[in-house]
């Protein structure tokens, strides 16, 4: 388990203070640090005073520091530290609105600087009360994953655009990446054959996502496009039969084969025999009436939700809320709840020393 550490003293001259004021919440007495850069001796840090309705982040750097745009470069290790902690207290306490924030620099130059949007106005959903957000304040590598996937949560709230599931997906496409060194250097779809992989070891870890997925109907799945993922990935070719036949066989919960059985009707001109053949062999799995949540997690967002993707980042259809709220908007939307748990369960994680 990795831990913060602070570093000896070092000549870092140059001295930064951000000032932000809060209106609409009063806040806890509290004191955070967070790491800004670490080697394999030390970490550096900042330091956070959060006080009724004032946050004051401070800390020193040995360069001087550039007062004109000192939290508008992204890398900026400053902006950081404001994001983190906002994130944090918006997660803790609900909405809240930003009066002005302030940087004094070099201990003399004074600057304010604009809010562009109240990202933190907006009343905070209840599904994420309980959300862990202790490892913005881990060490850096931990405390950056755990900033950008929180990022796009926030994002993900601000609805007006029907940018939920985007902005769901990139989190969850963050939290698969950064697991370890192996995920890093996989594709998207490697990765997750890892996170099943990993759903179907360790269940106490997915609480979230699996409580969901144990209230799912027949009902509910078989209203998604599920005939057009089959139709998309698996095509005419000689060993489309196989295919077919290796994504049903792969489940075994009663919901989804009950919905697979009549969606492999658009691949029935694969099977070298008649599909009825095949289609009694799934009836005798279904008289099993087996209950697998992992295999509605596995089917939905694994598998449906990674085809949405694909179909709407890759602008293979057409834009989903232009103008009028439309059936491309309506699937995305129904998707973005479990999309939603399963970054809860892998924020929580994170925050939760697992990795």
């Amino acid at each position: 388990m990795n831990t913060i550490r602070q570093g000896g003293i070092m000549t870092r001259q140059y001295k930064y203070k951000i000032n932000v004021n809060i209106s609409g919440k009063t806040f806890e007495n509290e004191a955070k640090v967070i790491c800004y850069y670490s080697n394999e001796k030390t970490s550096f840090l900042d330091y956070v005073m959060i006080n009724n309705q004032e946050v004051i982040i401070s800390g020193t750097r040995k360069s001087k520091i550039n007062s004109d745009n000192i939290l508008e470069t992204q890398k900026n290790t400053q902006y950081k530290a404001l994001i983190k902690v906002l994130i944090y207290l918006y997660f803790k306490y609900g909405s809240f609105s930003i009066e002005n924030i302030e940087v004094i620099s070099n201990s003399t130059e004074t600057k304010s600087v604009p809010v562009s949007s109240q990202l933190f106005a907006r009343e905070l959903p209840s599904e994420y009360e309980h959300i862990s957000t202790s490892g913005l304040f881990r060490e850096l590598e931990i405390s950056d994953i755990v900033m950008n996937s929180l990022m796009h949560i926030v994002l993900s709230m601000q609805s007006e655009n029907g940018s939920e599931f985007e902005n769901l997906w990139k989190c969850f496409n963050i939290l698969i990446r950064e697991r370890n060194q192996q995920s890093r250097e996989a594709n998207e779809h490697k990765r997750l054959v890892y996170i099943k992989e990993d759903i179907i070891q360790n269940l106490d870890l997915y609480p979230k996502v699996l409580e969901y997925a144990s209230r799912v109907t027949f009902d509910d799945i078989d209203r998604l496009w599920i005939a057009q993922m089959i139709t998309n990935n698996i095509n005419t070719s000689k060993n489309a039969e196989k295919r077919v036949r290796d994504l049903v066989d792969s489940f075994e919960d009663e919901r989804v084969l009950k919905v697979l059985i009549n969606k492999i009707e658009c691949k029935k001109q694969c099977f070298k025999n008649s599909i009825e053949d095949y289609r009694n062999e799934i009836r005798l799995k279904i008289r099993e009436h087996k209950k697998n949540d992992v295999d509605i997690v596995r089917l939905v967002v694994l598998k449906y939700a990674y085809f949405l993707r694909n179909k709407f980042f890759h602008a293979e259809r057409w834009p989903a809320y232009f103008l009028i709220t439309n059936d491309n908007l309506r699937e995305l939307i129904k998707i973005s709840e479990p999309l939603k748990y399963i970054c809860i369960d892998l924020i929580n994680q994170y925050s939760n020393y697992f990795y």
